[in-house]
């Protein structure tokens, strides 16, 4: 019954919304850019130059995995004076982030069960336009799942986050497309296994034709346990793939995955 509890909360915890009010700006971090596209913007306009992806809470103790990020800026921008020298687009992702992964992750830590163990991992990309990047959890050892996804995207020209729907839109598709089209896609591995609920769980964008969603998954099968995993779903115009991602490392190492100091698992 404690199991099942903490599944529960672990999936509240992740909706979790509130308001955070520190941006830290001491946090280090590398990418690698794939745009050429400027954010240079006048002193009335917020401007993203020295917005990166830092992290919140990174902590490797035995079997446990904590990749916590955020997103810093810079709070003294004559733009920001208005907001109270923040940046309520940021702040509203960085809360989310606090008030939900963060407190799974300290209610983990304070209920000291040494027969579990927990794994947040970070996957971030970052351009000279947009930080995205991806985030996992799972409280193990557990059967039948890969655990929660959420991806956070953010447009630095823009200053604005973009969400599923935008992205969904700007393709000129909507969730049931993507729902018949995994309907055709899926290859049973094993049994007679079908697909019943689709989750977008999140996306990345690639470039203007090219989006890639991740699923979670439910999977039935009449011979044996249901279980749900990740997936992932390449959209462009012409062509659609999906495949089953790997929850240990979602990414190979040819993807443009950010450099960052201290490594997080991937490059670890």
């Amino acid at each position: 019954m404690n199991h099942i509890v903490k599944k529960a909360q672990l999936s509240a915890m992740i909706l979790a919304t509130g308001i955070l009010s520190l941006a830290f700006s001491n946090c280090v971090s590398k990418s690698r850019t794939t745009s050429n596209e400027s954010t240079s913007v006048s002193e009335f306009e917020i401007n993203n130059d020295k917005t990166k992806l830092c992290m919140m809470e990174q902590e490797y103790k035995g079997n446990n995995i904590a990749e916590i990020p955020m997103i810093s800026y810079d709070g003294s921008q004559p733009a920001l004076a208005v907001y109270g020298r923040k940046n309520p687009e940021i702040e509203m992702i960085n809360n989310e982030i606090k008030n939900g992964i963060m407190q799974l992750y300290n209610g983990y830590r304070d209920a000291e069960d040494e027969n579990e163990w927990i794994e947040i991992k970070t996957y971030p990309f970052t351009s000279k336009r947009l930080i995205q990047f991806i985030i996992t959890s799972v409280m193990l050892p557990d059967y039948g799942t890969d655990g929660d996804l959420m991806s956070f995207n953010f447009d630095k020209v823009n200053n604005e986050r973009i969400y599923v729907e935008t992205a969904l839109e700007r393709l000129g598709i909507d969730k049931e497309f993507i729902e018949k089209s995994v309907q055709k896609l899926f290859l049973p591995s094993y049994g007679k296994q079908y697909v019943g609920k689709v989750e977008i769980a999140g996306f990345r964008l690639i470039n203007d034709n090219t989006t890639e969603f991740f699923l979670k998954m439910f999977i039935t099968n009449p011979d044996a346990d249901p279980w749900d995993g990740f997936f992932s779903y390449l959209y462009t115009p012409e062509t659609q793939a999906l495949n089953k991602l790997d929850p240990n490392c979602l990414f190979n190492p040819s993807e443009p995955l950010d450099v960052m100091e201290p490594p997080l698992h991937y490059a670890r």
